[in-house]
């Protein structure tokens, strides 16, 4: 797996720094996630320049891998997996980017989208490109998270 490409969109409080949290169980952020998938984020993308430099910084993640324009990264690479860890308008937007760029699976933070007619946008297209959907969802009250 650990050839796999992968791409967090999002390197903030849910995409990457509440992982430095001392106080949180781990893994609990997108980045952690990949981590303790022992998938390696090969590039990043945020529009907040300084976020990202730190994500870079924290993560070893060369300056060449780092992105502040989604579409510009999906110009420049293809994905087997993404995930998207923004505001909730933006998911729609990035989603259909990395799917309609042949991304094999796509992890979306809650919800999916803004809108049921832009969810079911998504869908169709994840669809007819093979692309896997999920979303990420509260884990605090799950029985096994809790153990």
């Amino acid at each position: 797996m650990a050839d796999l490409k992968t791409a967090i969109i999002g390197c903030g409080r849910i995409g990457f720094l509440l992982e430095e949290d001392p106080l949180r169980n781990k893994p609990c952020t997108h980045f952690g996630g990949l981590k303790a998938a022992g998938l390696k984020v090969t590039c990043a993308c945020d529009i907040n320049e300084n976020r990202l430099n730190y994500f870079s910084a924290k993560t070893g993640l060369p300056s060449e891998s780092a992105y502040s324009s989604f579409k510009k990264m999906f110009q420049e690479h293809k994905f087997d997996i993404v995930t998207i860890a923004t505001w909730t308008e933006s998911h729609t937007d990035i989603a259909l980017e990395a799917v309609n760029s042949g991304t094999k699976a796509v992890i979306l933070e809650k919800p999916l989208s803004h809108s049921l007619k832009s969810a079911k946008t998504l869908m169709d297209a994840a669809a007819a490109n093979g692309c896997n959907i999920f979303v990420n969802h509260e884990r605090r009250y799950d029985h096994r998270y809790r153990k």
